[in-house]
This record gives structure tokens, C-alpha cells and sequence, in this order.
């Protein structure tokens, strides 16, 4: 029986799994969950992961959830040097690993969080934690462009887990415009892992359209132009809809029986290339209809953040709006993990 990946395919921490399993020739099957329709969020799913995040592993009667946890279990299982060949290796690979959850990921997330995911909400950005994340990334991202100076990979001199785990944040970086391409040896060894490790090049493709359809169908349009300030951080514009056909979806919500207080959306299912060694399928509802948007204890309508990306056209975020929980070490955060 095939290993399940369960995931939503705009996540750059179901990226790094996918991307990895393939390097090491492990056979998983991908099961796409819709995180925009809150199918992360069933009493199902649930069960696997209490935090409603993706990617979850089953293996089994095993479920691991942690791209870092998932991607070593894989590695072991099918004895690869991707972990490493000795024990210094090893050791090296997870310290580079954890430096990346504790040091480097966490602040890409947070970023995301912000500038894009708030947007969805209707919220603005916090710039202040907005650019407490940079100079965050700045700083750790100095330590990596000058280990990568003498290093072509993030560990002896290959291909190892390290690399997956510590390439992350280029999942989103074009959107979020972290101070990534400010460190021109940290941007070529991501280049060498494009041009080099098919998985990553291929799963690139996947985030990107996940991700770029999404911000289209909710009627966001970014602008990538550069603007000043100490930083030189590049701002992000975003054209949002009307606040007002918002109200009125609201009012229209709330004026239904509580049963059929949901919102309809298109049913989501990325077609896969049979021959593709990623062997992706999709798990997606064919209804056409997700109980996305929520009751609040007193009744009033709490869109969650997937209510937002699948709202219908001409409309925003409005209201009082209830988050998805964060990625297991930030609560009450919307995100596609990564």
C-alpha cells in the first residue's frame, strides 16, 4: 500500500515532501485537500491533524504530520543518504533543519500570514511585524549566503534534506517579497535546485498556479514594483472588491436557515500527468458546496480564511472574520503551510 500525502498544492511544506519523496524514489500517493474550502477543517481530517494544517502523513496505522518528521521517516524508510552517510552527516542535516524551523521558516511564514493572507481577511498588514520578519530573514539569510559561499549545498556538498527543509521560503517568496534575492549565493544554490532536482522544479509549477489562481479568483492583484524606505522592502498592492458586496453576502447569509448557512464554490481538482513520478490525485468534493463560512456562539456570520479565498466575484472581506488556526507553533493564524 502506497504512503498517502494529504495536502493542499499552493503548500510549500507539502512542496518540500513531495519534492523530497521523489528525490528519494519513495512511492506515496498525493491526496489533495483543499485548504479554501476548509477541507482541512472536517472532523476527518481532524483526526489525522488537530491543527487542520497540511501535509499529513499516513503510512499504515501511522500518521506524522511536520514536513521535517515526515521527510526523515522516509528517509529512513527507504534507507536513503538523503539523511545522511555518517553520523557527523546526520547530525549536520538536522542541525541545518532545526536552525530552519527556529531561525529561517518560521519568519517566511509569518510574512505570509501578513501581507497575504490578512489581505484575504480584509485586514491590513501589521508593518511592524511585517518588517521585525525581515530583518529576521535578513539576518539569518547573511549566516546561510555566506555558508553557501563555500558550500554548494547546505550540506557536503550534495543533496540532502537540509536543502528541501532550508528552501522553504522561495515557495512564496515572489509573493511576499522577502528579502531573499537580496543574497546572490543563497539565489544560485536555489537555481542549481531548480535546474537540478526535478521534483523541486515541478513542484514550483504546482505552488505557483495553486497559489496565483487563488489570489485571481478572490480579485487580487499584486503589483511588484519596488518602493523605498530603510529597508528597501518591496511593497505589496493589492486591488481588493467592493466592501459592500460583502455586506450584502452576509446579510444574504445570515438570512438562511442555519443549515444551509454555507457558501457555494467551485469544486477545486489540479489534473495530473499519469506518467508524472509525483503521482498526484486529488481528493477534492464534487458538490460544488463547502461549509466554509461559519456561525459564530451568538449567531453572527465568521467567514473563515477559506471562506475569503472562495468568495464569490465582487465581493471582500466584511464582518467579523474567524481565522484558521496558525501552523502548530502560531495559533489563530491563516496559512498554507509552508
Amino acid at each position: 500500500m502506497a504512503i498517502k500525502i494529504y495536502g493542499d498544492p499552493g503548500s510549500g511544506s507539502r512542496r518540500r515532501v513531495i519534492a523530497a519523496a521523489a528525490a528519494m524514489g519513495v512511492n506515496i500517493e498525493v491526496v489533495d485537500i483543499d485548504l479554501f474550502k476548509g477541507e482541512s477543517h472536517t472532523p476527518e481530517f481532524l483526526a489525522l491533524n488537530p491543527h487542520g494544517l497540511s501535509p499529513v502523513m499516513v503510512d499504515g496505522d501511522l500518521v506524522l504530520y511536520e514536513s521535517a518528521a515526515i521527510n526523515l521517516y522516509l528517509a529512513e524508510k527507504r534507507g536513503s543518504d538523503l539523511a545522511g552517510r555518517t553520523t557527523r552527516e546526520r547530525f549536520e542535516i538536522l542541525q541545518w533543519m532545526f536552525w530552519s524551523g527556529e531561525q529561517w521558516r518560521v519568519f517566511a511564514t509569518l510574512t505570509f500570514d501578513e501581507v497575504l493572507a490578512k489581505r484575504f481577511m480584509g485586514q491590513p498588514a501589521e508593518e511592524v511585524i511585517v518588517k521585525l520578519a525581515a530583518d529576521k530573514i535578513r539576518a539569518a539569510a547573511g549566516v546561510l549566503d555566506a555558508h553557501l559561499a563555500k558550500h554548494s549545498h547546505i550540506v557536503g556538498d550534495r543533496l540532502t534534506l537540509a536543502d528541501f527543509d532550508v528552501a522553504g521560503p522561495f515557495s512564496q517568496n515572489e509573493r511576499t517579497k522577502i528579502p531573499l534575492n537580496e543574497f546572490p549565493n543563497l539565489v544560485a544554490w536555489q537555481q542549481r535546485l531548480l535546474e537540478t532536482v526535478p521534483g523541486w522544479a515541478a513542484t514550483k509549477s504546482e505552488v505557483d498556479g495553486r497559489i496565483d489562481g487563488a489570489l485571481e479568483a478572490a480579485g487580487i492583484r499584486l503589483w511588484k514594483n519596488s518602493v523605498g524606505g530603510s529597508h528597501g522592502r518591496p511593497a505589496l498592492y493589492l486591488r481588493e472588491r467592493s466592501r459592500a458586496g460583502a455586506n450584502a453576502m452576509s446579510a444574504s447569509l445570515l438570512s438562511r436557515p442555519k443549515a444551509d448557512r454555507q457558501i457555494s464554490t467551485p469544486s477545486h481538482c489540479s489534473a495530473s500527468d499519469p506518467t508524472s513520478p509525483l503521482k498526484a490525485t486529488c481528493a477534492g468534493s464534487e458538490s460544488g458546496r463547502s461549509p466554509t463560512a461559519v456561525l459564530g456562539p451568538e449567531g453572527q456570520y465568521r467567514p473563515s480564511f477559506a471562506a475569503a479565498m472562495a468568495r464569490p466575484a465582487g465581493t471582500t472581506a466584511s464582518g467579523s472574520w474567524a481565522p484558521v488556526p496558525g501552523h502548530g507553533r502560531r495559533s489563530r493564524r491563516s496559512r498554507l503551510r509552508r
